[in-house]
């Protein structure tokens, strides 16, 4: 870089005097149109600034009130709802017509037994987990392939469920 300098200061020291007023006049005036078109530009940016911020923060206002709004709701749809009863659960037992056994070990916690087709489990489980229940453990059997009395399709399950939060 050095080389540079050195060529352009060597070939400087080579132009006339007058040669050397009239570079440095045209470099006055290359500085001067430069410094105003980067002012002209920052003109021009600003105004449209100044058209624009009025949009975008009434666009912001808007999502920010969006934001909270899904906020509340989403807040709404995590809240556990609060436990069925283990007679609900029971009286749920019966409605689906399953043939379970519900044990009482606890006011909020309970053991079921029984033979039952897997689908019908799997749904009467998705509608406990609504009524605010889980399962806290579960032993599933897969039960015959259809002899030996055992439709296919059933399982033999013993599961211990819980109120959920509890």
């Amino acid at each position: 870089m050095s080389t540079v300098f050195r060529q352009a200061a060597a070939r400087w020291q080579k132009l006339q005097p007058r040669e050397r007023r009239l570079a440095l006049w045209c470099g006055i005036v290359v500085g001067v149109a430069l410094l105003m078109s980067v002012d002209d530009w920052q003109r021009s940016e600003l105004i449209r600034l100044n058209k624009a911020l009025p949009a975008a923060e009434t666009r912001l206002a808007t999502m920010q009130k969006l934001a909270d709004e899904l906020s509340a709701s989403a807040a709404l749809q995590h809240r556990t709802p609060a436990p069925a009863s283990i007679e609900q659960v029971a009286a749920s037992v019966k409605a689906n017509g399953l043939p379970l056994t519900l044990t009482a070990t606890g006011t909020s916690q309970a053991v079921v037994q029984g033979s039952v087709d897997f689908d019908d489990w799997v749904n009467w489980l998705a509608g406990l987990a609504a009524q605010g229940w889980r399962v806290e453990r579960a032993q599933v059997e897969r039960g015959g392939a259809g002899g030996g009395g055992t439709p296919p399709g059933s399982v033999k399950v013993e599961a211990s469920l819980g109120a959920a939060g509890t």
